[in-house]
């Protein structure tokens, strides 16, 4: 049984060469028959400290095929790391360029949100990039996917032509459902991705940063003002536990 240390310090070392994947998802063509299946998940202070304590949850990122660094503190840790400045490619930037780049080819299924915001979603996601919205699911609240919704919603996914599958249920339940639905479809080319607050601000549930708070990278203090209840405890729990983390693996690194 790894202790909590190890178990950040194997994490950390399992995630880098998923982060370095990543830079492809710029260039990334679904269509190409020599593109492998595979899903993405995105990767900040908070979710790292939940990772381990959450087995299903570090399997599932472990898993993923690409990792993208969506906190500005992971971040500033492999900037530190590396002795040189890191940049971030954030979950949002990486939907919003497939997107745009894929325009009406783009066949989109939707599943999270709440209180009809997928469907908001979705019509925003047609008007602003063309993408055609094949499926909307707004799950029900739960801490865990039964077998039964499982099988449902993959049976549900193959009856259409989606390419891309876009899940915005917050860590750990995104990343999770992430890699089941990978496993499930894995004889089609689709790619999928946890998208976090994309939802949130496309709906216009929570109001999407200024251009300037996402180049200073304070979006964490952005979001602590608007929705202070759901990320309290990232900001004062997670934080301070993922700087001790960081820091003690990059001093036994440099030992």
């Amino acid at each position: 049984m790894h202790g909590k240390n190890e178990l950040a310090s194997i994490l950390f070392s399992a995630l880098e060469p998923k982060i370095e994947n990543a830079s492809a998802l710029i260039d990334l063509d679904i269509f190409s028959a020599d593109e492998p299946n595979g899903y993405a998940a995105c990767i900040n202070p908070h979710s790292f400290c939940v990772a381990l304590n959450n087995k299903e949850f570090m399997v599932s990122l472990l898993d993923s095929k690409y990792i993208l660094v969506d906190g500005v503190g992971f971040s500033i840790y492999r900037s530190m790391k590396y002795g040189a400045p890191k940049s971030r490619q954030t979950g949002n930037y990486t939907i919003e360029n497939l997107l745009l780049k894929l325009g009406s080819r783009a066949k989109v299924a939707l599943i999270g949100g709440t209180n009809g915001s997928v469907n908001i979603v979705g019509k925003k996601l047609k008007s602003k990039f063309k993408s055609e919205i094949v499926y909307c699911l707004e799950p029900p609240m739960m801490d865990h996917f039964p077998k039964k919704f499982i099988q449902d919603l993959i049976c549900e996914i193959k009856k259409t032509d989606v390419n891309i599958i876009l899940i915005g249920l917050g860590a750990p339940k995104q990343e999770i459902l992430s890699r089941i639905l990978s496993l499930g479809v894995k004889d089609r080319k689709i790619y999928i991705q946890g998208v976090g607050a994309f939802f949130d601000y496309m709906s216009g549930r929570v109001p999407k940063p200024p251009k300037f708070v996402v180049w200073l990278g304070i979006e964490w203090l952005y979001r602590l003002i608007f929705s202070f209840r759901r990320v309290w405890r990232r900001t004062f729990v997670s934080a301070p536990l993922f700087i001790y983390y960081g820091v003690r693996n990059i001093i036994l690194k440099k030992a």
